[in-house]
């Protein structure tokens, strides 16, 4: 079962979401709350594994917008995957929340079909963004040109695993696509993130946006 805490400041997106959500089998909605103040209060009274975020979210005035937040719920809850569900579909807004860590990022535009497979896989450890997301953050990285980018140094078959995590398949996904055991995708992705010098897939996912994934 995975337990989720919408945290929206919209009575109707949270009442709507929560009634959407309450006929999976496998969703399970164990709190809601409408400002920065209540999702906090939420987090330490239940244990979640997801929480459906808009950054919008009203925030004190020791906090600078709703995406501290995101640092506050890793505190609270390290294991917690936090899904931002907003109306931003701003390039720049949606690579300030993954910089701050987020493990997806849907605009309110996604289909019923679209946010519960988000919530499932975010759940299950991959990252996911909306199409319109996916298809327009393309951000340019100056390098300068005597400096190869560090995704150079990967291997023909590392790059493969590589785009991959970065396009949100498990593990089990991308040894069936490559015929490999999980074993060797699990030992292909470690070295990537050795190679890049990098900790976890978020990481990696945002690297991809910087370079205007597909790498080559």
């Amino acid at each position: 079962m995975i337990n989720i805490l919408i945290a929206d400041n919209h009575t109707l997106v949270r009442k709507g979401v929560s009634a959407l959500l309450a006929h999976q089998p496998d969703l399970n909605v164990v709190a809601e709350a409408e400002t920065y103040e209540e999702a906090l209060e939420q987090l330490r009274t239940h244990s979640v594994e997801v929480v459906l975020l808009d950054v919008s979210l009203p925030a004190p005035a020791s906090a600078r917008d709703g995406l501290d937040l995101i640092a506050e719920i890793r505190s609270l809850q390290p294991l917690a995957r936090t899904l931002v569900l907003t109306m931003h579909t701003e390039n720049a807004y949606a690579m300030r929340a993954l910089r701050a860590g987020v493990n997806g990022y849907v605009t309110k535009d996604v289909t019923p079909e679209m946010l519960i497979s988000a919530i499932r896989r975010v759940a299950g450890g991959a990252m996911y963004l909306s199409p319109s997301i996916a298809e327009s953050l393309a951000l340019h990285v100056a390098l300068q040109n005597d400096v190869e980018p560090p995704h150079k140094r990967l291997s023909r078959r590392e790059l493969a695993v590589f785009g991959m995590l970065a396009d949100g398949k498990t593990i089990n996904e991308i040894a069936q696509r490559l015929a490999l055991s999980a074993k060797t995708v699990s030992a292909h992705k470690l070295n990537v993130l050795r190679k890049l010098n990098m900790r976890n897939v978020a990481e990696l996912v945002r690297y991809a946006i910087e370079h205007q994934h597909p790498l080559s």
